[in-house]
């Protein structure tokens, strides 16, 4: 089952960090600024017969629509869009979301999706239903696995990594429920090696992700919901279990809502 354009970014994530656990060499692209290249490529170079443009992998796709739909949540925050109480934290919690997905490629960008969580960490609570505060939280650890991947030494590498896990299994304990803090734990965790003892949570995650993700098609945004459906779909396919109906019914349901990055901010 392949990756959907948008549905990469987690399963590279886990990728990523389980290399770096093994002190492995793994780039999500093949050197630093190629996918900035890869990205304006259609732009710089007009099609030509002895000049065809290559399409982007679908790693390369999800970091320039990452890009895009951070300028465009900046945009929304900085002409005042979300000065409502009711739309700040859709607009705060997406951008740091996006942050997030970024820093999987770019190490600087975890700095800084750290410092808005924590300087904006109010205003990108989601509702209690949805584990409230808790999930600003959990992206602090799932920020701290990131440095794991990022880090040189193996030492350093699994200090993160035990800091980071250690947050996420708090959040969890806490709000076993919430799927947005089950979720970053999974893809924390799916791809590790079994020999740091975490395939147990890993499919306790994934079972549970799988039951509830269907009830929140509308909680999301879109892409983001299509993002989470298309990587445990294919984890579950992947460790030989059936995809649940309601699953595949809710991914499909998500591509024909028109949802917006968040509240009263439109995304492309």
């Amino acid at each position: 089952m392949p990756l959907s354009e948008f549905g990469s970014f987690a399963l590279l994530a886990a990728l990523l960090v389980a290399a770096a656990t093994l002190g492995a060499p793994f780039e999500a692209l093949s050197s630093p600024g190629e996918a900035d290249v890869a990205m304006n490529h259609t732009a710089s170079l007009p099609p030509t017969p002895d000049s065809v443009p290559e399409p982007l992998t679908p790693a390369e796709a999800t970091l320039r629509q990452a890009k895009a739909d951070l300028e465009t949540l900046d945009h929304c925050l900085e002409r005042g869009e979300s000065a409502a109480p009711e739309r700040a934290p859709g607009v705060a919690i997406q951008r740091l979301r996006t942050l997030y997905l970024l820093a999987i490629e770019d190490e600087e960008r975890i700095a800084e999706a750290d410092r808005f969580r924590l300087a904006f960490g109010r205003e990108a609570v989601v509702p209690d239903s949805e584990g409230g505060a808790a999930v600003v939280e959990a992206y602090g650890g799932a920020l701290e696995v990131l440095r794991a991947k990022h880090a040189f030494w193996p030492n350093t590498r699994m200090r993160h990594l035990r800091a980071g896990l250690s947050e996420l299994d708090a959040a969890v304990a806490r709000h076993p429920r919430a799927v947005e803090i089950r979720y970053l734990r999974l893809v924390s965790t799916a791809f590790l090696p079994g020999i740091l003892g975490r395939s147990g949570t890993a499919r306790e995650d994934l079972a549970v992700v799988a039951h509830l993700l269907p009830g929140t098609v509308e909680v999301f945004p879109a892409r983001t919901f299509e993002a989470m459906a298309a990587t445990v779909l294919e984890l579950l396919v992947d460790g030989g279990k059936e995809p649940p109906p309601a699953l595949v019914e809710a991914r499909n349901r998500a591509r024909s809502l028109d949802r917006p990055l968040a509240p009263a901010c439109q995304g492309a």
